[in-house]
């Protein structure tokens, strides 16, 4: 057991078997919902601790006023948006067909279920990023949307970044008008 020194309340505590468990109020997320006049869902610019290396963002009922805007999933170092290295691959697909957009060029400004830009959709998933040395993390993504429930939704690729992951945030060329999100990390 560990214990705070201001109180000698448990801080964590560590059983024979190795399983970690910590006091209720443990700040690893953050939540937010959407604003209907921005185009930003932000959980946290500067709020994930420097030694997460497991970031999963889960998001529901997402969408958006207009058409022919991509949900972006961007990270944060030290407080600051990155816009660029995005590297990545997105498909969808049902039953009898794949579509497969190569968006290695980095130039997207965020991680996307690229195609899926309709202001129909309502995108409901989990995108994770995963460290794995230095400052590059793999990522993840798998949505569904309500609006067309025939398909599924993925994206995997790599970022480099100029130091640790302190926080995501989820954006859109027009406005968001519902949503929810919640990121977790350890």
């Amino acid at each position: 057991e560990i214990q705070d020194p201001t109180n000698s309340n448990s801080a964590l505590t560590i059983d024979s078997s190795g399983i970690v468990t910590t006091p209720s109020g443990f700040a690893n997320s953050a939540t937010a919902t959407f604003s209907s006049a921005s185009n930003v869902i932000q959980l946290t610019s500067n709020g994930i601790p420097s030694w997460a290396n497991e970031i999963t963002l889960s998001f529901r009922g997402v969408s958006w006023t207009s058409n022919s805007n991509n949900l972006l999933f961007r990270a944060y170092v030290g407080g600051s948006v990155v816009t660029a290295n995005y590297v990545y691959t997105s498909h969808y697909n049902t039953t009898d067909s794949i579509t497969v957009s190569d968006r290695t060029a980095g130039n997207d400004g965020g991680f996307s279920f690229y195609g899926w830009d309709s202001a129909a959709n309502e995108m409901n998933g989990t995108v994770t990023f995963n460290h794995v040395q230095n400052y590059t993390y793999i990522v993840n993504g798998f949505s569904t949307t309500h609006t067309a429930p025939a398909y599924l939704n993925r994206f995997s690729g790599t970022i480099t970044l100029s130091g640790p992951i302190s926080g995501v945030d989820m954006t859109n060329g027009s406005n968001f008008d519902a949503g929810t999100a919640r990121v977790i990390w350890r």
